[in-house]
């Protein structure tokens, strides 16, 4: 049988699927629940249909950049982004029979819909770069260095998982830990360099004048993409890191075991396995 992403048995995903990934699914559920989940994804929606108000301010106030509005560009990423969210709504009806899944359940959804999201700030950048290089120059140049990048991470993470779950080597996946540390960060010091840059920016002289001046202008508008390019390879870590989930949903029963956790703690006290353990 050929060697594939989705047809390996328990002790090959068990190459993948780390006990950190399990520990976080668990702490996830018990500390966050899943209803400030659902507010994460109409926020999101939120921040799509607001900058679909940009695209449409764009067209009336910019003119359009190519044959079709900037609106109805953003508009596609956004029509798309409500399909994730409302699959979401439905998978949460299994988290009474699959607490710990709730983690991947999650992060499934969201990495669709930040997807969208980013695709949206893909167009706009694109539009930006535009502006400086020429509507045909600037969105072949930029449009063929995220198809090669789309490319790349989809070749990366075919390999390296293939090579991890088949016992090669292991899977790494340093964009996901750095996030993780940033994170981390980002909780004990993050007030305080928001602080910093607050006074900094106060007491700079002549800081406004960088938003006027032109080459400012100009390097902005050719930087943003690449900007976004950074933030799609974050993307891709995360829905690497992920992934794992796939492989704890289809051998869950044997993980719970293996991670020595109860029938209570892994379905939850409402779920129809601990209903049944009680029984026996």
């Amino acid at each position: 049988m050929k060697k594939t992403l989705f047809n390996t048995s328990l002790e090959e995903s068990m190459n993948l699927v780390t006990d950190k990934y399990i520990q976080t699914s668990m702490e996830d559920i018990n500390e966050k629940g899943y209803w400030r989940k659902i507010i994460g994804f109409f926020t999101v929606l939120f921040f799509m249909l607001c900058i679909y108000w940009i695209g449409i301010y764009t067209d009336n106030h910019a003119g359009r950049p190519y044959f079709i509005k900037a609106a109805t560009l953003m508009l596609i990423p956004l029509l798309i982004g409500i399909l994730p969210t409302c699959y979401y709504l439905l998978e949460t009806r299994k988290i009474k029979n699959n607490r710990v899944l709730s983690y991947y359940y999650f992060n499934k959804s969201m990495f669709v819909i930040m997807g969208c999201l980013h695709i949206q700030g893909i167009i706009f950048s694109i539009i930006g770069a535009s502006l400086v290089l020429g509507n045909i120059l600037g969105t072949a140049i930029y449009v063929l260095l995220f198809l090669f990048a789309g490319l790349e991470r989809y070749q990366w993470f075919k390999q390296d998982a293939l090579k991890a779950l088949y016992g090669q080597q292991s899977f790494k996946n340093p964009l996901a830990r750095f996030l993780d540390y940033f994170v981390t960060f980002s909780k004990k010091y993050g007030g305080k360099v928001v602080l910093l840059l607050f006074i900094l920016r106060l007491f700079l002289p002549g800081g406004g004048d960088i938003y006027r001046n032109d080459l400012f202008r100009t390097l902005g508008l050719l930087g943003f993409p690449l900007v976004m390019l950074l933030g799609f390879y974050f993307l891709i870590a995360l829905g690497a890191d992920n992934f794992q989930g796939y492989y704890l949903q289809k051998y869950l029963e044997d993980y719970r075991q293996l991670s020595d956790y109860s029938i209570e703690e892994w379905y939850g006290k409402k779920s129809k396995m601990y209903k049944e353990s009680l029984k026996k």
